[in-house]
């Protein structure tokens, strides 16, 4: 399980929602969860509490609800029943529970929270940075294989962390396996 610093996420906008708990806001209509992108499940125990959230399912999407009718098996046989449904699973994306937060589904979390914009702004940073830039004769290069790939800049994120070309032995040993095994692409 992944564990993030809760500031670096947009997990305050769901503590702050469900915080201001207003009886009159409350849910009265089938309309009013209809095309949810996710649910919370809000849990306090003493002065404690802990937000599950999970990526809501197809069957709350209005499309998908005209489209299919529930049935259920009694009596030994099906019939139709046009109650309103909603899954709700046994397992969650992430957990917030006061600055840390918990992630389980890397890419229900980052749909979620719009998690991308950050490793987005990391690069970017990472990009100004003059020990990371002397590395390479081409940024543009980079900046083209990486692209908007999530998992490319999730990377990146995870070198931001490691800091590994600071580190000029590290680097001497990446500039040799890469004369060795004759790499094409990026020179370093």
């Amino acid at each position: 399980m992944l564990e993030i610093d809760t500031l670096e996420t947009n997990a305050g906008l769901i503590m702050e929602q469900c915080a201001q708990y207003d009886k009159e806001k409350s849910i009265t209509k089938v309309e009013h969860i209809t095309n949810a992108v996710f649910y919370c499940i809000k849990v306090v125990v003493d002065d404690k509490v802990l937000y599950a959230v999970k990526k809501s399912d197809l069957d709350w999407k209005t499309k998908k609800r005209i489209n299919v009718s529930s049935v259920v098996f009694e009596n030994y046989r099906l019939d139709i029943d046009n109650k309103d449904r909603f899954t709700i699973h046994n397992t969650i994306d992430f957990y917030v529970f006061g600055d840390k937060t918990f992630v389980r589904s890397k890419g229900n979390f980052e749909s979620i929270m719009q998690y991308k914009g950050t490793y987005i702004r990391c690069f970017e940073d990472l990009k100004k940075n003059p020990d990371f830039c002397s590395i390479f004769s081409d940024m543009k290069a980079l900046d083209d294989y990486i692209g908007d790939n999530k998992i490319q800049l999730r990377r990146i994120s995870s070198i931001v962390d490691k800091g590994h070309y600071n580190n000029p032995s590290f680097m001497d040993n990446l500039r040799a396996l890469h004369k060795k095994y004759k790499l094409k692409g990026l020179s370093l």
